[in-house]
């Protein structure tokens, strides 16, 4: 899904927001963190030699998803819309 393993692909690094960053009391580093591609929030935690990252979920088991930009609708610096 993000490349990982793929010999000589890189990973895309621009797609993902952190969202919020907290660190634990024994120095561990807790992070949300948002897909940009499909809103998907994801908890990544990262504590003593373990890390571990699992998607966000609500109250019915699904996953949390936040609205992304519609680059449709968007327009970059030169003041050009994608879709123009």
């Amino acid at each position: 899904m993000f490349g990982i393993g793929k010999k000589n692909r890189a990973v895309n690094v621009d797609r993902f927001d952190i969202i919020s960053t907290d660190l634990h009391e024994f120095g561990g580093l807790h992070q949300i963190v948002k897909d940009k591609e499909t809103g998907v929030l994801y908890y990544l935690a990262n504590v003593g030699n373990g890390v571990g990252l699992t998607p966000l979920l609500g109250s019915d088991g699904k996953p949390i998803i936040e609205p992304v930009e519609d680059k449709t609708n968007s327009k970059n610096a030169s003041g050009f819309r994608w879709g123009d």
